[in-house]
């Protein structure tokens, strides 16, 4: 069975902001116990429904993960309801990562100076955030979560969690 993962993740907030933004949207969810400086959350329902609400509620500087195993991943950086940054690389055709010359697809617009605010800083982590957002058909997508800090993000969704909330469980999670 493919992994189709997607999570939400805000910086530099605690849980209970994460259950006050899932109560604004109107969603139910899962949310974890912060870890290095983000709080990763799940909502309940079908994957993608829930990204309008969640992001009209949000307040904070919020990541979206969308992550699947043959096809592709997706990262957006919302900063309240304006998007920030989008990111998308697909190697199975589904979606376009570039033009017909080869070129970044206009929607990709990686703002390194954002992400790499994220990471240690070293030129080997720089150099290692540049090529996890490369398009070339390899799937960096796992590479850069953990390069960003992320702990919570494998194997979770909206479709995941909602049938099987206790796969989903950790110590110290908030079901909303």
């Amino acid at each position: 069975m493919s992994e189709f993962s997607e999570s939400y993740h805000l910086r530099e907030a605690t849980q209970e902001d994460a259950v006050q933004l899932l109560q604004r949207a109107g969603l139910n969810g899962i949310v974890f116990p912060s870890s290095n400086g983000w709080t990763s959350f799940v909502p309940s329902g079908n994957n993608w429904e829930a990204l309008g609400a969640i992001v009209q509620a949000n307040v904070g500087l919020l990541l979206h993960y969308s992550y699947a195993e043959d096809h592709g991943w997706l990262i957006e950086i919302y900063h309240g309801v304006e998007r920030q940054m989008k990111f998308q690389h697909w190697w199975d055709g589904s979606e376009e990562s570039v033009d017909d010359q080869g070129m970044p697809h206009p929607s990709n617009d990686p703002n390194f100076d954002l992400l790499a605010q994220w990471i240690p800083q070293s030129s080997e982590n720089v150099s290692t955030l540049h090529e996890c957002l490369r398009l070339d058909g390899q799937d960096r997508a796992y590479d850069f979560a953990h390069l960003i800090g992320l702990e919570h993000f494998k194997w979770l969704s909206p479709v995941y969690w909602s049938h099987d909330p206790a796969g989903s469980r950790f110590p110290g999670s908030i079901e909303v």
